[in-house]
């Protein structure tokens, strides 16, 4: 990973903006997206994101490379729900192999759509999390759809992440 710069929890809350759990949570409350911090991580707590750790990081916005984040990003969707007990090049082989589905729900066949129609779209940085003791272990919170997505479109993964050290 090479890291572009140090970012606010600001910039990282901003990400969470278009998260199918933001948005249905401010759909449910019919609340558009707040303009204060406090007000935009009371919404995230509200979707059960991960707002206090998210407060509590230190963070920094790397450009990543497709084999770290094929084999160093470990993600959520996973099988017999064990977070983060796997990496997305272990998710995209049980796929291929028929051994695995994408959870639903999941917005991936909109967002791959969309890809297909803008290949050249530039998708949002993802977010994870490293504990200070293993920086090649990435925890992946929010991207997962984009990254799936981008698989399905044959196209390049993002390549912006912040990460925050725990």
């Amino acid at each position: 990973m090479r890291l572009i710069k140090t970012a606010s929890v600001a910039e990282v809350v901003q990400v969470f903006k278009d998260d199918q759990l933001v948005i249905k949570e401010l759909q449910r409350s019919t609340l558009s997206w707040p303009a204060t911090l406090s007000e935009q991580i009371d919404i995230l707590r509200r979707a059960n994101r991960r707002s206090d750790e998210i407060q509590g990081c230190s963070w920094s916005l790397y450009e990543i490379k497709q084999c770290e984040l094929l084999f160093k990003m470990h993600h959520v969707w996973q099988p017999q729900y064990l977070p983060w007990s796997w990496t997305f090049m272990d998710m995209f082989v049980a796929y291929e192999t028929k051994t695995y589905e994408w959870p639903l729900p999941n917005n991936v066949s909109m967002i791959s759509n969309q890809l297909k129609k803008n290949p050249g779209s530039v998708l949002p940085p993802l977010v994870g999390f490293v504990d200070n003791s293993n920086n090649e272990f990435i925890k992946l919170d929010d991207g997962h759809n984009r990254i799936v997505a981008s698989y399905i479109a044959r196209i390049p993964f993002p390549r912006l992440m912040y990460v925050g050290q725990i």
